[in-house]
């Protein structure tokens, strides 16, 4: 039987999701900016057995025609925020066992950028940081603020991440021999395992990647890889679910 864990879901904003809950007089989200609100959720939750804490994060914002929603602007919702990845360290140093999971599309930074963060905050937190694993939402707003010629077809999106995540995971995981560690005597290194390319038609038909390690070595490289279910092609979703998630987040609404 799979194990249940727990976690809260959120974005480092105003508003979680598409409604506006935020002027409520009982909600705090108005604070988001302050790290000290989410330091004390972190430990209400560190205290009382949550298994992580969830931070969605992207690039997008809702369009209206061929401009963004004023209603969005007006309101803050789904629109404007703060990195959370910024954040997790801070929440990380006043927690000993919650979890942490921060959203990283598989189409805006390069492998060799994400696999350097998420060992940082693996490194940070003694293990505690998961990936959501997401292709990317409002594609027409991403196109826009990157200055893409037009939008990335649903189905390249997801062989995009495939080759994506396995450029990411030899970064971190693959590159170093299983006995590499750091050491403090002269003369003594770090042995570097060279990679074999895994012969995939679609390795690197996207991206550039070199078998060479620029992550340093943790007891720690498994890094837990989340994905959202929030795909519209079924197939595809649940391909790339099986190949690469070790979690599946279902969400409901408290």
């Amino acid at each position: 039987m799979s194990t249940l864990r727990f976690g809260v879901f959120e974005v480092y904003g105003p508003q979680v999701g598409g409604t506006l809950s935020w002027p409520h007089p009982l909600s705090d989200s108005i604070d988001f900016a302050d790290p000290e609100r989410w330091v004390r959720l972190a430990k209400v939750m560190d205290a009382t057995g949550f298994d992580f804490l969830f931070f969605a994060d992207g690039y997008g914002y809702p369009i209206v025609g061929d401009d963004i929603s004023a209603d969005a602007v007006a309101q803050g919702i789904n629109f404007s925020g703060y990195d959370p990845a910024t954040l997790l360290p801070v929440l990380m140093r006043e927690t000993s066992d919650l979890g942490f999971v921060v959203t990283a599309t598989t189409g805006i930074d390069h492998p060799v950028q994400l696999a350097r963060r998420f060992s940082t905050l693996d490194l940070i937190s003694g293990g505690r940081i998961g990936w959501n694993i997401v292709t990317g939402a409002s594609q027409n707003a991403v196109a826009e603020l990157f200055g893409h010629d037009g939008m990335v077809a649903h189905d390249t999106r997801y062989a995009m991440a495939e080759e994506y995540v396995s450029l990411a995971r030899r970064y971190w995981e693959d590159a170093w021999s299983d006995d590499a560690c750091w050491t403090r005597v002269l003369g003594d290194g770090l042995v570097l395992r060279a990679t074999e390319r895994p012969d995939s038609p679609l390795l690197e038909q996207f991206m550039a990647g070199y078998d060479r390690a620029f992550v340093l070595p943790d007891e720690r490289e498994e890094i837990e890889g989340f994905r959202a279910c929030l795909a519209i092609n079924p197939a595809a979703r649940r391909r790339f679910g099986r190949l690469h998630r070790e979690l599946v987040v279902v969400i409901d609404d408290a």
